[in-house]
């Protein structure tokens, strides 16, 4: 089966190896390399159990460790079989997304050091850091959102829904868990993402039609729709209804009169409610074709596509995860203090573990070496192979003795590796003093693996 990188053509590589996944996610690389070369990927590990069950759906014939992956023993984990492809995948958008600035929408190619983004926690915070990698690509849908292209590593700020009952009302009240980062190739329909609703400055969109008044009041209307609510809109009607449970009607009732009636007709900010019993419930609704398109276009119709407002943050459903079955060139960058961005309207996570956001170089100790990890890999690989690895772009091409580097092999004239090889024990440790810890690592690679023709390109300085 061919081995083709960047689109050149290559001779072929015969694999008769084993194909590893050191980081894998719901399968996205896992299917980028079995499209390559023709055969699934026969292990795959993850510490993440809701992404290696994804992943074992999509790829049943993979052995799967649920593991950190310095508890994984190589040994055991190929029985001793030599590894023929090693693979260890970044985190992007493809060119063309869109990213907030504070100079409006930008593509995420063209932005630069400097830049300023609004993060998830709405305000402005710089650009620090600029990246690409080639990745497969994920398709993203939700409520009132087209879709978005993203690598399967990318974290996502995510919150799951759930029904909780309310005996007094007799019936479930649905809320939302607490929001946390999650890896794209693990999003589910049901589960919700954010999107922000504050800019700083925010006014109350009008009520179209006759209007209303934008006070709390419809503020307190337009919560009690998303909780108990429903809309029905023809060519001759439009009705929004209020459900609530038959000990309630008196205290509902009374609230809904905000909005008096004067006259025969309802005119401005006024509302003329019926009532209706049902089998189980009681219900009240009323007739304004403004207030049900505001409601609509807001916050959503039927209960699967109604959003929330939770402080600056709109929450609406994921509709559809799939795999687009596209290689392509993607871009990262890396925000300062609050590493989070906005990607064509969606909150997201810059470059998670790699990050140079928090000071300069990898945050966490286990994260920050594992390069080395990558390495003792390396052990069980077998000349001419594979050594993928991960985080960071091709920048420039220069040798530099940095804390983090990339390392880029040729063997027999065909590119076989981009490896992000951080040293251990970087805490503390002075840009002067990380020339010969990286020369080490190099000397040690190259004993495993009497490579030709390597080169230390830069990733991001310490």
């Amino acid at each position: 089966m061919p081995f083709a990188i960047a689109g050149k053509r290559k001779k072929p590589m015969t694999i008769n190896g084993l194909i590893v996944d050191l980081f894998a996610g719901a399968g996205g690389a896992s299917l980028g390399l079995e499209m390559a070369l023709g055969r699934p990927v026969d292990v795959a590990i993850n510490h993440n159990p809701e992404a290696v069950v994804i992943h074992a759906a999509n790829h049943p014939t993979t052995w799967h460790f649920i593991q950190n992956i310095y508890e994984v023993l190589p040994r055991v984990a190929t029985l001793g079989r030599p590894v023929d492809i090693l693979w260890a995948s970044p985190d992007c958008f493809p060119a063309g997304t869109l990213i907030l600035t504070d100079k409006g929408y930008r593509a995420i190619e063209s932005i630069k050091k400097g830049d300023l983004v609004l993060t998830h926690k709405m305000r402005w915070r710089r650009v620090i850091e600029c990246s690409t990698a080639t990745k497969p690509l994920l398709e993203i849908r939700g409520h009132g959102h087209p879709g978005l292209l993203v690598s399967p590593e990318h974290p996502f700020l995510i919150r799951d829904e759930y029904r909780e009952w309310n005996n007094s009302r007799r019936s479930y009240d649905h809320a939302l868990h607490d929001e946390e980062w999650r890896p794209a190739s693990i999003l589910q329909k049901g589960q919700f993402w954010g999107a922000p609703c504050r800019f700083p400055r925010e006014t109350i969109p009008k009520v179209p039609g006759r209007g209303m008044a934008e006070d709390e009041n419809l503020m307190w209307l337009a919560g009690r729709y998303l909780g108990d609510g429903w809309t029905r809109l023809t060519e001759t009607r439009a009705e929004l209804v209020i459900t609530c449970g038959k000990h309630e009607v008196m205290s509902l009732r009374e609230t809904l009169s905000k909005w008096p009636r004067a006259g025969e007709r309802a005119q401005s900010n006024e509302l003329a409610w019926h009532e209706r019993s049902t089998k189980t419930a009681y219900q009240f609704s009323t007739n304004h074709l403004g207030l049900v398109q505001w409601l609509r276009e807001h916050f959503g119709h039927r209960a699967e596509s109604k959003t929330y407002r939770e402080a600056d943050i709109e929450w609406a459903p994921i509709r559809v995860t799939s795999s687009t079955e596209r290689i392509e060139k993607v871009f990262n960058i890396g925000v300062e203090e609050d590493e989070s961005y906005i990607a064509e309207g969606i909150i997201v996570h810059n470059c998670r573990h790699f990050s140079k956001a928090k000071g300069g170089a990898p945050r966490e100790r286990n994260i920050r070496e594992l390069g080395w990890a990558v390495v003792r890999w390396a052990h069980y690989t077998r000349r001419p192979s594979a050594l993928i690895a991960r985080r960071r772009s091709l920048r420039c091409d220069i040798i530099a003795p940095m804390a983090d580097v990339f390392v880029q092999y040729e063997i027999s004239g065909r590119l076989l590796a981009l490896g992000y090889y951080p040293a251990p024990g970087l805490a503390g440790l002075k840009p002067g003093q990380a020339g010969p810890i990286f020369t080490a690592l190099v000397l040690d690679v190259r004993r495993i693996h009497p490579l030709r023709g390597g080169r230390a390109v830069s990733g991001c300085p310490h």
